[in-house]
């Protein structure tokens, strides 16, 4: 409504089927409009329509905005919408994320209260690892914990693939920017995306208005999106990716002696996800090893982590000023993340 209050046209029953290229640029899109396909003409298209990536998925694959999504860099999550019959939510203020492999292998299920009566519940397994559908754990698994102990009756189930990444290399090609999970913009350890696609989104209007004022809107015309966002947000997104796989690797057993151990804390873990920054006193946690912890591999690899979070914040800072310099940062960003895995499966 206040879009179209400042004068947006919004086309309700209209269905994108492509975008229209001409000479090496997107130059509008391709819609369906009840039995009708119509030609809409654009400056520049936004893409911002979720996971599908509408547009995204059907440009040029040479474009390095066209990049798509590994399996394992995604959550299949599933979610219901529960309300309590006869029970009242305790602290309905408190978000609880609950890291657990045998209930959410590469994952985590939730709990989110909605109210003193209602709560979002779900779970999201890591993709491409082979585990069982979201569906099935939470039928046979999750239907065990204590918040679903309760009589309740769900009021809205649903399903989807949620990116849990880095953003996407690029967020700009010729005529066209990028925001929200079709970009990757979203925060690594947990999947929420909607701070970092409302954020995404304001620097596209930027980097629009930018290039309207120049009347140019070709990749070095729009560019500006790429270097605000990698250069701010971007690199804690970055950083986080490294922790995510980090911490999708740990056992149960090694969750459990961490945070009982305080090696990995709960306040740590969401100042993490907060901040992009892990702050490892390796002299604090040695002390602790020398007290009779007998696991020094896992201090080991908190300062890996550290480590590489660091190096790779450090790089996404040093996103490049134009397009000609991606391929070459894209390369680095691709060593570091392979020597991080190495390292971390010795």
């Amino acid at each position: 409504k206040d879009a179209a209050d400042k004068g947006a046209v919004i086309n309700y029953h209209t269905k994108v089927l492509e975008p229209i290229l001409r000479n090496g640029k997107v130059t509008g899109i391709r819609v369906k409009k009840g039995e009708k396909t119509i030609d809409v003409e654009a400056f520049v298209v936004i893409e911002a329509s979720g996971f599908s990536r509408v547009i995204k998925a059907r440009l040029p694959s040479e474009w390095p905005v066209s990049e798509d999504i590994n399996e394992r860099d995604l959550n299949i999550a599933y979610r219901e919408i529960i309300e309590y019959n006869d029970y009242e939510i305790d602290e309905p203020e408190v978000i609880r994320i609950y890291l657990d492999q045998d209930v959410a292998p590469g994952g985590y299920w939730w709990f989110f209260p909605e109210s003193r009566h209602s709560a979002n519940i779900g779970l999201g397994v890591q993709g491409g690892m082979g585990y069982p559908n979201p569906i099935k754990i939470y039928k046979e698994k999750l239907i065990h914990e204590e918040p679903l102990s309760h009589n309740y009756r769900v009021i809205n189930a649903a399903g989807a693939p949620v990116p849990t990444r880095r953003p996407a290399n690029s967020l700009v090609g010729n005529g066209v920017l990028v925001v929200g999970d079709a970009g990757y913009t979203v925060n690594p350890v947990h999947g929420g995306g909607m701070g970092y696609s409302f954020h995404a989104a304001y620097l596209a209007a930027k980097s629009f208005e930018e290039a309207y004022n120049h009347g140019v809107f070709d990749e070095e015309g729009l560019w500006r999106l790429n270097i605000e966002y990698m250069r701010g947000l971007g690199a804690k997104q970055a950083a986080l990716d490294v922790f995510r796989r980090f911490l999708q690797r740990l056992s149960n057993d090694e969750i459990r002696f961490g945070m009982e151990r305080k090696l990995i804390p709960e306040v740590d873990v969401y100042e993490v996800s907060s901040s992009g920054d892990l702050k490892v006193s390796v002299v604090e946690k040695a002390m602790i090893v020398l007290r009779g912890v007998q696991r020094p591999g896992l201090l080991l690899k908190l300062k890996l982590v550290a480590e590489y979070m660091r190096k790779v914040r450090e790089h996404y800072k040093a996103y490049p000023d134009k397009p000609s310099n991606l391929p070459k940062w894209i390369n680095e960003v691709e060593r570091l993340f392979l020597e991080f895995e190495e390292k971390l499966t010795r």
